[in-house]
C-alpha cells in the first residue's frame, strides 16, 4: 500500500510541475523587449547571387520563442534567405504571413515615418519561432533609389494571446545605409 502512495505522489508531482511550466510560459509570453534586431545595406560582393547590387544582411536576437514576422520597407525586393547562427539555410516563410500582421506593420510605420498607407509597400517574411539568434540576407538589383534614401526600415511584428488576452505588438528599427 505505501508503494502505491509513493507512486501517486511522484505521478502529482509530475503533473504539478508540468502544469507549472506550461502555465508559465502562457504568463510570461514574448515581449517587445525580448528581441533586437539590426539591418545594414550594403553593395553585395558575395559570389553566386545571381549579380544583385546589393545585399541587406538583418541579424535578429530573440531571447524567447515566439511567432514574429519581418517586413522590410525598402524600395525593390529580391529573394530572403534565413539562417541560423551554424550558417544552416532555413526556408521558413510565406505560410506564416497574414494580413493582420501585414496591417499591424503598416499602421506602426504609418504613425511613425508619417507616410499615408497607400505610400508604403512591405515585403515580409516569417523568422524561426525558437529563440536564438538568426541572420537575413535580402539580395536587390540595380534600383538607384536605393542608394538615395535612408527612409528604409524593418518592422518586427509578434502576435500572440493567452488567456488573458492579446499580446501582440510591432517594433521598428531603422535600416543603416552603408553604401
Amino acid at each position: 500500500m505505501k508503494h502505491y502512495r509513493l507512486i501517486t505522489g511522484i505521478c502529482i508531482a509530475f503533473v504539478a510541475v508540468g502544469l507549472l511550466m506550461w502555465f508559465s510560459g502562457l504568463l510570461t509570453p514574448m515581449t517587445i523587449n525580448d528581441i533586437s534586431l539590426s539591418a545594414e545595406l550594403k553593395v553585395n560582393n558575395i559570389s553566386g547571387t545571381n549579380g544583385e547590387k546589393y545585399v541587406l544582411n538583418i541579424e535578429i536576437s530573440k531571447e524567447r520563442s515566439g511567432k514574429n514576422i519581418i517586413y522590410m520597407y525598402l524600395p525593390g525586393y529580391g529573394p530572403i534567405s534565413i539562417y541560423d547562427g551554424q550558417g544552416n539555410f532555413i526556408l521558413d516563410g510565406r505560410d506564416k504571413l497574414d494580413h493582420v500582421s501585414e496591417l499591424l506593420a503598416l499602421n506602426e510605420l504609418a504613425k511613425q515615418t508619417g507616410k499615408p498607407l497607400s505610400e508604403i509597400g512591405l515585403v515580409g517574411e516569417g523568422i524561426p519561432f525558437g529563440k536564438g539568434n538568426y541572420r537575413c540576407k535580402i539580395f536587390y538589383g540595380d534600383h538607384s533609389e536605393i542608394e538615395e534614401t535612408e527612409d528604409m526600415y524593418v518592422v518586427c511584428v509578434h502576435k500572440g494571446s493567452n488567456f488573458l488576452g492579446d499580446k501582440s505588438w510591432v517594433k521598428v528599427f531603422g535600416v543603416l545605409n552603408a553604401l
